[in-house]
């Protein structure tokens, strides 16, 4: 599994395989977050009585996966074993279900930070957390990982036996820093244990190369001291802000792993403590008889009173100094999903999550319209049918009233006035075209239109002025705009529609999009909304 890279200056519109769903479950839908190889995660929001409103994280399993047994059950696999872990350093998992055609995990909601930001953040401003305080805070962090996976390393089964869990995933995308200063490990979706459902294949290797312990890329049997080696990577990158085994390529990346030599910190970032040294090398030795035998280990050599780790709410301060427009972003999406109204969410995303997914091959999802839009062709054969009668019996009533007076040469061709005329039929003037004069525009029903509508048409001719044409409706699609690595303001034809992540419901046709990352500048992006589509737009921005 490869890591994903950021690059500010590209932009990826990218069609879902399946729009975000209005409701799963219990639980309505209010953004989407992230998005992986196995599944969705939405900010979701639960109502109850009495005013009982909680904000969730839905982790959503992809609807074409749904079907294969294998990915449900490491589903299955991480909502068991998570749900099991109490432990105030592991996201805790509320509940678990299958509903609205997908199993889902409503997780803990966390608002913070990902320690790979932090990272990037150090190596780009290394002023910002100047040591030897940096050391401290990064110590502190470590050390809270470390309680909670040895929390999870600890587990037992129903019948009292170790569980033997080895998470095999860690990694700074796994380790969420919270605004008042806690430590989540999350993600136990390619956790081992004894009592999982699913087994991994023999020659498959999961997790993120530059995170695994060598003898996890060997295929060797791996303990819970595979993830004190991934927490020594974490360690040696958040103290230097570089990365320490990431390559270009994967298999150079294996060959760092299995090989490389591994510097300590203080050579790459002069000032680092030489007791951070003493850890994050032990931590990383290869042969794993010759590391901390757990992680509560790794947690007492770092907790030692010669390093003066800071305290929770220190470490909170200090991310908020980090990332102030962060912070502040967080807690309006927050705001934003307690206050929306079940009526905010756009009506076209009922029509768009009425859809047939092939769950064998990735085609194109057929979107079941509303059933109060009537189909254009149906339309057009109605309106011809009935131009057609309306002219038959014009045409007869025309000769009708010509048989009536057959001898009076000054016979007019104007109507009766319909005020004062007892006649059963008004006839109408022979100039005017008897197809319009049956079906007057504003009597017409109004087409679905595949692209701009059509200017009204002008006609004279020969004094003749013809009834105007209807204009036709302008069709509406999704938009959902996502900046990772921070947030933007989202401007289209001059109005401000707010911040990313952001869902926008447009009227159909090219669209400009001006985004400003952190208020700041502007980055212009043309995209074409369709029809009862939904287009992702994601555009990477970075602190700044």
């Amino acid at each position: 599994m490869t890591e994903a890279r950021e690059d500010s200056t590209v932009l990826r519109l990218v069609q879902p395989d399946r729009p975000a769903p209005r409701r799963v479950g219990r639980y309505d839908i209010c953004f989407e977050l992230a998005a992986g190889g196995m599944a969705t995660v939405y900010l979701a929001r639960v109502d109850g009585p009495g005013g009982f409103r909680k904000l969730v994280a839905l982790k959503c399993i992809h609807p074409h996966l749904v079907r294969q047994s294998g990915f449900v059950e490491m589903f299955l696999d991480e909502a068991r074993l998570a749900s099991r872990i109490s432990h105030p350093n592991v996201c805790s998992v509320f509940d678990f279900g299958f509903a609205d055609s997908t199993y889902y995990i409503a997780m803990e909601m966390l608002v913070g930070e990902m320690a790979g930001r932090v990272c990037r953040v150090v190596e780009q401003h290394p002023t910002l957390s100047p040591l030897p305080a940096h050391a401290g805070y990064c110590g502190r962090i470590i050390a809270d990982a470390a309680e909670g996976l040895h929390a999870a390393h600890e587990l037992r089964g129903d019948d009292g036996q170790p569980l033997q869990v080895v998470h095999r995933d860690v990694s700074p995308q796994n380790l969420i820093i919270t605004y008042d200063g806690s430590v989540k490990v999350m993600d136990f979706g390619i956790a081992r244990a004894l009592d999982q459902l699913h087994l991994t294949r023999t020659g498959t290797v999961r997790g993120k190369f530059p995170y695994m312990a060598p003898e996890q890329l060997e295929q060797a049997v791996v303990d819970r001291r595979a993830d004190v080696w991934s927490l020594g990577v974490v360690l040696w990158e958040l103290l230097t802000g570089k990365r320490l085994f990431h390559r270009e390529r994967e298999v150079d990346t294996m060959r760092a792993v299995l090989s490389a030599p591994i510097p300590a910190p203080s050579s790459v970032r002069p000032g680092i403590p030489r007791a951070f040294d003493e850890i994050a090398l032990r931590a990383l030795a290869r042969n794993p008889a010759r590391r901390y035998a757990t992680a509560r280990e790794l947690v007492l050599a770092l907790e030692r009173p010669a390093l003066h780790l800071p305290s929770q709410g220190a470490l909170g301060e200090w991310l908020q100094q980090l990332f102030p427009d962060l912070h502040a972003r967080r807690l309006e999406l927050l705001d934003q999903a307690r206050q929306m109204a079940e009526s905010s969410v756009p009506r076209v995303s009922r029509a768009l999550s009425e859809i047939t997914v092939d769950t064998h091959r990735h085609t194109e999802p057929r979107v079941a319209l509303d059933a109060a839009v009537a189909r254009p062709a149906r339309i057009r054969r109605m309106l011809l049918l009935a131009a057609s009668a309306a002219a038959a019996l014009l045409l007869a009533g025309a000769l009708w009233a010509r048989m009536s007076h057959p001898s009076d040469p000054g016979a007019t061709t104007t109507p009766p006035n319909t005020a004062t005329s007892q006649a059963p039929t008004a006839v109408p003037p022979v100039a005017t075209p008897p197809a319009l004069a049956a079906v007057p525009a504003s009597a017409a029903p109004v087409l679905p239109a595949a692209g701009p509508a059509a200017e009204p048409e002008r006609a004279e001719r020969a004094g003749e002025t013809r009834a105007p044409v209807a204009r036709r409706a302008l069709g509406q699609g999704l938009v959902n705009v996502a900046t990772p690595g921070g947030w933007a303001d989202v401007i289209v034809a001059g109005r401000h529609h707010g911040r990313t992540p952001l869902q926008l419901q447009l009227p159909e046709g090219r669209r400009t999009l001006i985004l400003k990352p952190f208020g700041k500048g502007s980055v212009r992006r043309s995209l074409l909304v369709r029809r009862n589509r939904a287009t992702r737009v994601v555009v990477p921005v970075h602190a700044r």
